[in-house]
């Protein structure tokens, strides 16, 4: 149920980063799927466009509502485009991610 609450916080930080620029309109899908049955877990896929030097920044609060660690209960995260580079700056909160510019990549 702990890693639950650590991935709804993680998508309500992402969607509001995404959201918080000056009043700007972001294109962002996503898609929650739980995975209760078997690990009391889940599965967030996103798409977002990159900038046009090909950076998407996320930021993922490390340490949010009391909880530490956070950083911890991502077991996996996949970039649709093999060339992806992720990269995890834990004392910033950040997870930033190189990939081709100007392009929608899905996240997983």
């Amino acid at each position: 149920m702990k890693n639950i609450k650590y991935f709804l916080i993680a998508l309500i930080v992402l969607a509001t980063s995404c959201a918080s620029n000056y009043g700007a309109q972001f294109d962002i899908e996503y898609e929650v799927t739980p995975s209760l049955k078997n690990s009391k877990s889940i599965d967030v896929t996103f798409k977002y466009n990159t900038d046009s030097n090909g950076d998407l920044v996320l930021n993922y609060l490390n340490s949010s509502m009391g909880d530490n660690a956070i950083f911890n209960c991502i077991k996996s995260l996949k970039v649709d485009l093999t060339d992806a580079k992720i990269t995890f700056v834990k004392d910033s909160d950040l997870i930033k991610i190189k990939s081709l510019p100007n392009t929608k990549i899905k996240i997983s």
